[in-house]
């Protein structure tokens, strides 16, 4: 793929819907969700394409309704990972639509909703315990605050629940499987998903989302100025 095109689609990534079968698995356990409001890219945005991360629900930074799930390469992955990943960020989606930062009754715009708010907070009160402890590691000070972050922590205990399931959701249809395990249904992520950092880390957090909904959008142009220019283009 050309450089031009690389960039590109580090800033609007191509739009894929996932399997039939993985929307309606994610219907079955997320029934609140209205999925009206949810968008999936395959590729990750330029600000993540050298993390960790092997996808991610991030805010459209163009209005304050829509959430994006982000893949690094869905179509690379097993149906396995697929629906792995998939488990996880629609956990993140009803911590979304939770906070009331999705659909028509989101407050704020672009990064700067609650979820994003609270999310960012978070990290930073992870951080702060980390640089505190006795033992730190200073290169694996970030990946320290994510291990410890109360709405991570919470998604990945979901997706493990349904994890130890697979070998039953891949044997039975979809009704059948969640009728059998009705613990997977989440219909509200819980309060202490959804809880509020300490003072500090709001007001950290919530500068953040701020500065990310004002920078973000500047940087997206500039890149896809960039882009044209070196022969990239908009696919579909």
């Amino acid at each position: 793929m050309k450089i031009g095109q690389r960039i590109y689609n580090s800033v609007f990534p191509p739009l894929f819907e996932p399997s039939i079968k993985e929307k309606r698995l994610l219907r079955y356990m997320y029934p609140t969700i209205n999925w009206e409001y949810v968008r999936y890219y395959n590729g990750l945005p330029w600000f993540m394409q050298n993390s960790f991360a092997i996808g991610t629900a991030l805010p459209n930074a163009y209005d304050r309704r829509t959430v994006h799930v982000y893949f690094r390469d869905y179509h690379s992955m097993s149906p396995q990972q697929r629906i792995q990943v998939l488990v996880h960020e629609a956990f993140h989606i009803q911590q979304y639509q939770d906070l009331h930062s999705m659909s028509e009754k989101t407050s704020g715009w672009g990064f700067n909703r609650r979820f994003m708010r609270y999310y960012l907070g978070w990290y930073y009160q992870g951080l702060i315990q980390a640089i505190k402890a006795p033992n730190r590691r200073w290169s694996n000070i970030g990946y320290s605050a994510y291990q410890q972050h109360p709405m991570e922590q919470s998604a990945y205990t979901h997706e493990r629940n349904f994890c130890s399931l697979l070998p039953q959701y891949q044997a039975h249809m979809i009704r059948v499987f969640i009728e059998g395990y009705p613990h997977l249904v989440c219909q509200y992520t819980g309060d202490e998903s959804c809880s509020s950092p300490s003072l500090l880390a709001h007001i950290l957090g919530t500068v953040t989302a701020v500065m990310i909904s004002i920078i973000k959008p500047m940087v997206d142009m500039l890149l896809v100025v960039v882009a044209l220019l070196l022969g990239g283009h908009r696919k579909g």
